[in-house]
């Protein structure tokens, strides 16, 4: 699921499905998914973009994913700590000025060819994972 430029502001007590695989928000000043994100376990993707509504990604609980790119997101300032990056493949952290728990910029994994080109077809940028 692709969330791009969006100004809605999100419905009180929307729910996204718990089979979703892939999250990408972006450039989304309204949008609150922080309750919502709990039930998200099978998500793989977990993208966040000049996303400022967001202070805490709940990683490590229920919310376990395998790439998490987060870039340019203000407001946030808990991902769960360190820790909950160790199980993933794939990390990008960058310009999130409020999160302290991480060195910035932070990378960590290498991609083969092919998952280089899926993720570029998703996040719609290879910027975030040099």
């Amino acid at each position: 699921m692709k969330i791009w430029r969006c100004k809605l502001v999100c419905p009180q007590g929307m729910v996204l499905p718990p089979s979703l695989r892939r999250l990408s928000i972006v450039n989304c000043r309204k949008l609150d998914f922080s309750a919502c994100l709990q039930s998200l376990t099978s998500l793989d993707i977990l993208h966040f973009r000049a996303y400022n509504n967001m202070e805490s990604i709940p990683l490590g609980t229920n919310l376990r994913v395998k790439c998490l790119i987060l870039k340019s997101c203000s407001e946030l300032s808990s991902i769960g700590g360190s820790r909950a990056l160790s199980s993933m493949q794939v990390v990008s952290v960058s310009d999130c000025p409020k999160l302290h728990e991480v060195e910035q910029p932070f990378t960590k994994g290498l991609l083969t060819k092919e998952e280089k080109v899926e993720l570029l077809k998703f996040t719609g940028s290879m910027y975030e994972l040099m």
